[in-house]
């Protein structure tokens, strides 16, 4: 049945395309000239959109899945680290903190966004609200996906500093103050994209807003709106991939999957040259020092996949060899995208969450004594001949009815 809907959607997409394709271009003035990069990416997605609904959707029920697991750990280790930011020794747990908010951020407008998509997929609604409601949701992820990666970058590059240099003290606040900034600086790309869409894309309905939240990057609409006023001959594709590549690829991704890699061997290196210590402080500190090597490595193993597929498939191969495929986009395409964009992200979330609280004696104290009060209140509650359910109560051994 999917196969018949997508041969009828290719065979309308193939009639209108190229008219559509000539009025997206020629609608808006200072959108009449974009870059040759700019003219073939709208075109890849714009012909594709409606496949992407057909290969992307059936994947949100594992995604959902993950991400609810995901948000029950950064609830976990949000609950038990918030207090301690009032006492010595906050920063890493501050760090903690930061990326199970943001993971919970991204796992929220996933939601969100999934739930808006499957409604409109289903009613063939284009209201104003539903649009409105994918794009923030759009940009709530990217944006909260990316201040996460910052503060395990962060975290990382710190907790190597520290590694090499045990007596050499970081300036934490300016660590924080730096998050902060990036934060900031992230929300205004996000608001200048929602900015640019309601002044010249929204207008178009789904057929805009469906593609740029299935395959854009948060950023790409401002390269492509600031490059559109550039006059001069040729500059247009340079600007406009340069660009798109430093805010979607080489800010967010690259440098952060750099630094990991370059500071993960060399914590390896130091923890494998000094010995164990044998005073206690000394060995909170090793211990918190191969928790974070523990999270660098995982961080490294989920983004590295992004990272190659965006420089090498999106950028070198589609942004300047201008790879086309002959017969359509094929389905590898939609399941790369969604792997890279979504479950990778999520995967990175869990694992690093879990390994937070794998790490943490405290942490896995606290949660083994609650089991052990639940399990004893329970016991006790059946003992005494009723269960409560809801409002009403009944004897042991009635059945539920």
């Amino acid at each position: 049945k999917r196969r018949k809907e997508v041969d009828t959607i290719s065979n309308t997409s193939n009639l209108t395309h190229s008219s559509l394709n000539t009025s997206l271009h020629t609608s808006n003035s200072s959108y009449s000239t974009p870059s040759p990069y700019t003219t073939m990416t709208l075109a890849y997605e714009y012909e594709h959109f409606l496949y992407s609904s057909a290969y992307i959707l059936p994947y949100v029920p594992y995604n959902t899945s993950l991400a609810l697991f995901v948000l029950i750990m950064d609830l976990i280790v949000t609950v038990f680290y918030v207090p301690k930011l009032n006492q010595k020794g906050w920063f890493v747990p501050a760090l903690y903190v930061a990326m199970a908010v943001f993971d919970g951020g991204m796992v929220i407008g996933l939601y969100t966004q999934y739930t808006l998509i499957t409604r409109m997929k289903k009613t063939g609604s284009e209201a104003m609200w539903g649009l409105w409601g994918m794009l923030i949701s759009k940009v709530v992820i990217e944006l909260c996906y990316k201040v996460s990666v910052f503060a395990n970058t962060l975290l990382c590059v710190s907790r190597t500093i520290k590694t090499a240099q045990p007596f050499r003290k970081i300036k934490e606040r300016c660590a924080i103050i730096c998050l902060g900034a990036y934060l900031v600086f992230w929300l205004f790309v996000g608001v200048s994209e929602l900015v640019f869409f309601s002044r010249h894309l929204l207008h178009l309905g789904l057929s805009e807003v469906d593609p740029y939240v299935s395959f854009s990057r948060v950023g790409s609409t401002v390269c492509q709106h600031v490059v559109s006023g550039c006059d001069i001959a040729g500059i247009h594709c340079t600007v406009g991939l340069t660009c798109t590549f430093v805010l979607t690829l080489l800010l967010p991704l690259l440098v952060p999957c750099i630094l990991t890699i370059i500071c993960l061997f060399v914590m390896l290196f130091f923890l494998r040259r000094r010995p164990r210590p044998s005073n206690i402080r000394a060995r909170s500190h090793h211990v918190v020092t191969v928790t974070i090597t523990w999270l660098t490595l995982v961080f490294v193993l989920c983004i590295s996949p992004a990272v190659v597929y965006y420089l090498v498939y999106v950028f070198i191969m589609l942004g300047l060899m201008n790879y086309n495929h002959n017969e359509g986009l094929p389905i590898y395409d939609f399941i790369l995208e969604n792997c890279c964009s979504t479950t990778l992200p999520l995967l990175n979330a869990l694992l690093t969450q879990a390994i937070i609280v794998w790490r943490s004696r405290d942490l896995k104290d606290r949660l083994g004594n609650s089991y052990v009060r639940g399990r004893q209140v329970l016991k006790k509650k059946l003992s005494n001949g009723k269960i409560i359910v809801g409002n009403q109560s009944m004897k042991s051994g009635e059945d539920f009815i």
